[in-house]
């Protein structure tokens, strides 16, 4: 598990694949601390994105097609 700061919201610069919605496997995101959000950083998965082509890190930084998932909105700023 890694700690990362909170998503932002309309933006991809400084977000990760982890709170992208086109991440294809659930990286469960649980609270860490005010303003950080756990995250399991060891799942890999496609990037639907990519047209699931390419096989992304949790971790990875987020890219220009990035959108924030439901889940991650819930921590978002």
């Amino acid at each position: 598990m890694a700690t990362h700061p909170n998503p932002k919201r309309n933006v991809y610069y400084g977000n990760i694949c982890a709170f992208c919605k086109y991440m294809e496997n659930e990286v469960r995101l649980e609270p860490h601390s005010v303003g950080g959000v756990e995250y399991d950083d060891s799942i890999r998965g496609r990037c639907l994105a990519e047209r699931g082509t390419k096989n992304v890190s949790a971790r990875n930084p987020a890219c220009a097609k990035f959108e924030l998932s439901y889940e991650a909105s819930r921590y978002a700023k």
